[in-house]
């Protein structure tokens, strides 16, 4: 498979809008890191573009993403009065254009706009693979049932997002992540488990191979380790199930169902905390938590609906000294219905300026500060499975700044 060349084709747009839709918790949903380890395991990625109208807020804030990713970004400007922008016939004429010109075996379309079902249709003809990928509420039957294969960007996404965290971005002054040779590897395996799910063994050999796919950049000697074979033991009894000898005496290994395999092995106190702190940013002195929660109650007192944007500028003016990144993951972890939602689904606007309410029997800052520590430590729990709860949770729930 490594022979084959795939490009691959985004309707950005209408991505991230779904990508919105489907996951409205979450700043920016649409992660371009496993929906390109899906893409490696179908081919070598040779060509790669974007397409939408980047002047949009919706859009542009993935550009920094898209340009280190190594997306070649299509500026579409909307042309109509519904501001449709044209991509797919745009995508079609490259899509025949590439092909031509260049050694394709296969292309990926991140789309479920039946116009392009014509395209679709060509390319299967001229022998080459289509890869739709695309949010189950937006792909029709029709379109999904002839191409090669779909892959639902739901269950895509939905297996790596966690607030505010994706594995395969560089962290930057707002999230850092833990960084030890260890835990890098152990990502680099994960990533590989999810995008392939095998149920059967291979061989180091080619194991090898498709790590190298997914990160050109990997090798375990960088990681700390002697030989591939050393890296590899060091999983045993966590994300593999066996490492044994095939018929020909080549080393080969079985890895868990993805199903079975935690985000996150067992780890310190302290490295929890550390996440907690820097990736959460949340506050563990009671009278700070129930600050923020009295001013986001007063938001909503105030006036009604209200827009997350609109919450961050009060719960800023109240609380002057209060960082707006710790705001912001504050809001972000109260989403999803939890404290608040939509006033109606207005799907036009950027996520942070669509009107919010406040649910119904929420009349006091004490409510939303439990709801808030309590969203803190499910995604915890989320992520690290071999956690002692009871501990994490008594610190949580902590009145003052000291352990």
């Amino acid at each position: 498979m490594s022979s084959h060349q795939l490009a691959i084709y985004l309707d950005f747009e209408n991505l991230a809008i779904s990508a919105d839709q489907v996951f409205s918790h979450i700043e920016r949903p649409l992660k371009l890191g496993p929906l390109l380890d899906y893409g490696a395991t179908k081919g070598t990625i040779s060509i790669k573009k974007a397409y939408a109208d980047w002047a949009r807020p919706d859009n542009n804030r993935y550009i920094r993403h898209l340009i280190k990713y190594g997306f070649e970004l299509k500026y579409l400007p909307g042309t109509s009065h519904r501001g449709k922008n044209g991509a797919d016939i745009q995508m079609s004429i490259d899509v025949l254009e590439d092909m031509q010109f260049y050694p394709l075996d296969a292309v990926m379309i991140g789309s479920g706009d039946t116009d392009f079902l014509p395209l679709i249709r060509r390319v299967l003809a001229r022998g080459k693979k289509v890869y739709l990928t695309g949010f189950d509420d937006s792909v029709g039957d029709t379109i999904r049932d002839n191409c090669s294969e779909y892959q639902s960007l739901d269950t895509l996404l939905g297996v790596f997002l966690l607030p505010d965290f994706d594995a395969h971005e560089e962290p930057d002054e707002e999230s850092e992540v833990l960084t030890s040779s260890l835990r890098k590897g152990r990502d680099l395996l994960i990533r590989y488990i999810r995008s392939k799910n095998p149920d059967e063994a291979i061989l180091f050999s080619l194991l090898k191979n498709e790590l190298l796919r997914l990160q050109p950049s990997f090798s375990e000697g960088s990681l700390g380790f002697h030989s591939f074979t050393e890296f590899m033991e060091s999983f045993e009894g966590d994300l593999i199930e066996e490492i044994s000898t095939s018929s020909l005496g080549h080393p080969q290994v079985l890895f868990k169902r993805s199903g079975d395999i935690p985000l996150q092995s067992s780890c310190t106190k302290d490295e929890i905390l550390e996440f907690i702190t820097k990736n959460l940013r949340y506050p563990f002195d009671l009278k700070t938590r129930l600050e923020l929660s009295k001013s986001l109650l007063s938001c909503f007192l105030e006036r009604s609906p209200v827009s997350m944007t609109d919450m961050i500028n009060t719960i800023s003016t109240h609380m002057e000294t209060m960082p707006r990144l710790t705001i912001r993951k504050f809001l972000f972890a109260l989403g999803e219905g939890r404290a608040f939602h939509y006033a109606e689904p207005m799907f036009n606007q950027s996520l942070q300026r669509r009107p919010q309410i406040l649910n119904k029997g929420i009349t006091t800052p004490e409510q939303i500060e439990e709801i808030y520590r309590k969203r803190v430590l499910e995604i915890i729990r989320n992520r690290f499975s071999g956690a002692d709860m009871d501990l994490i949770e008594k610190r949580l729930s902590s009145q003052n700044t000291t352990s």
